[in-house]
């Protein structure tokens, strides 16, 4: 690992005191792993580099952004890359902010969902930031303030396998996709993945990636070698029928790939980072370009920011689909959100409880396979992974499939894949698409048996 960035991440998280939100599962490759994942500080975006003191993201009402692009500019972006700067009052209110606080400004930007102007500032005090953020949030001037979160993955070394083909796919085959892609493949359904990087010149990804956006550093190299969002990436959207490689649950969706988590070192077992304001600026992307499904494979503590953004997110219709870590008995981020799709590993120790009457308010789960789940590796390559971001990637999958050629708000996407999952819980997605409970054929057993034919 980059020694540097080790004690920045560490100085982030202990200097906001926070626990790390996790991306579930991670590959190991059969590439050789040469110049992987070795970010180092001046690569990563300003709110990251500021990592010598305890960070604040404050938000000011502003419906009226001054927004200067520049030719193939991108306004998702940070200031600086993008020409942002705000309105004449919102710069004027960070600039009374920062004198009247002690604050200093880091970065800034216009989150267009929520309608307010977005800055980092961080604060020499570390010891007075709880008694500055209460005081921060009885100024009238100000819509939200928070500390920066931090975000970390957590991984799963798995075994090597590079043999392409479907018949060892035995999770799709379990949740019945085979059936259901005879009547939808997700075709025109765009899908948000907010990870890290994806290898979106993968052979089985031809044609299906219909946008990226990097929102930690401009390495395209690094983002293309970016196991675990190539990993969820594959499970979702591989291409079916092209005489290569796996199938994705729907091959036929157009994927937004947006990198929000950097890899710390090419240890599987280091995962990797990210915090509030990248996957702010992600989760924004994905509604400004009309995703309906958005998949997010990753968890944490609550974070005020990012559920005002999911929240704004459900409101129009747009699918969140979530981990459920349940053997932590805590209900995280995203999870803090009612109506975010909620799904845990069938294959963990807390699958039962998942299943059971005994969910709390809004966080009844389906369940869906985590282990051993045969899916794409950068370089062209493929790979087992395992760990609760594969099943929430399958269940984005099967939701796409029930969004095609609907509008997303007129299809209540959580209930369906409740009521017509198994009786152990598992989603069914032959069930869903059929909108039946037990529809014939459509049992586990016979989607094993099933040849992919369509």
């Amino acid at each position: 690992m980059n020694v540097l960035l080790a004690r920045q991440v560490r100085a982030i998280a202990a200097g906001c005191a926070l626990l790390p939100f996790s991306l579930l599962g991670a590959s190991r490759t059969t590439v050789a792993q040469e110049g992987a994942a070795q970010a180092t500080a001046a690569a990563l975006s300003p709110a990251v580099n500021r990592a010598t003191a305890p960070q604040l993201l404050i938000t000011i009402r502003d419906d009226q952004p001054g927004l200067v692009l520049e030719p193939g500019a991108n306004p998702g972006l940070p200031a600086g890359g993008a020409g942002y700067r705000g309105s004449a009052y919102a710069r004027r209110m960070a600039r009374q902010l920062a004198t009247e606080y002690g604050l200093t400004w880091v970065t800034e930007w216009y989150i267009d969902p929520l309608h307010v102007h977005c800055v980092v500032f961080t604060l020499q005090d570390f010891a007075a930031r709880d008694a500055l953020i209460v005081r921060l949030q009885k100024d009238r001037r100000i819509d939200s303030v928070q500390a920066m979160q931090m975000f970390a993955t957590s991984s799963s070394d798995t075994a090597q396998y590079n043999d392409p083909y479907f018949s060892v796919q035995q999770a799709i085959q379990t949740i019945g996709v085979p059936q259901a892609q005879r009547r939808s493949q997700g075709r025109g359904v765009r899908v948000a993945v907010i990870d890290t990087g994806v290898d979106d010149r993968h052979p089985d990804l031809a044609g299906r990636v219909e946008a990226t956006a990097n929102f930690v550093d401009g390495d395209s190299a690094q983002f293309r070698r970016d196991r675990h969002g190539t990993a969820v990436a594959g499970a979702i959207a591989a291409v079916a029928n092209n005489q290569l490689g796996i199938v994705g649950v729907a091959p036929a969706v157009r994927l937004l790939a947006l990198k929000a988590c950097w890899e710390l070192s090419g240890d599987l077992q280091s995962g990797a980072v990210c915090n509030s304001l990248t996957l702010a600026l992600a989760l924004a992307y994905a509604i400004e370009h009309r995703a309906q499904i958005v998949n997010l494979s990753l968890t944490g503590p609550g974070d005020a920011l990012l559920e005002r953004l999911v929240t704004r997110a459900l409101q129009l219709g747009i699918v969140v689909v979530g981990a459920d870590l349940r053997e932590t008995q805590v209900v995280s981020f995203p999870l803090t959100v009612k109506g975010v799709i909620a799904v845990a590993d069938a294959d963990s120790r807390g699958a039962t409880a998942a299943a059971s009457n005994d969910n709390p308010p809004g966080r009844n789960s389906v369940l869906s396979p985590g282990r051993q789940v045969f899916t794409l590796a950068p370089g062209g390559q493929y790979a087992y992974v395992s760990g609760t971001s594969m099943s929430v990637a399958l269940v984005s999958g099967v939701a796409a499939l029930l969004a095609q050629g609907s509008d997303a708000r007129s299809v209540n996407i959580r209930e369906r894949l409740l009521r017509t999952a198994s009786a152990t819980g598992i989603v069914n997605a032959c069930n869903a698409v059929l909108n039946v409970a037990a529809a014939p054929g459509c049992s586990a057993d016979q989607s094993a048996r099933t040849a992919l034919t369509f």
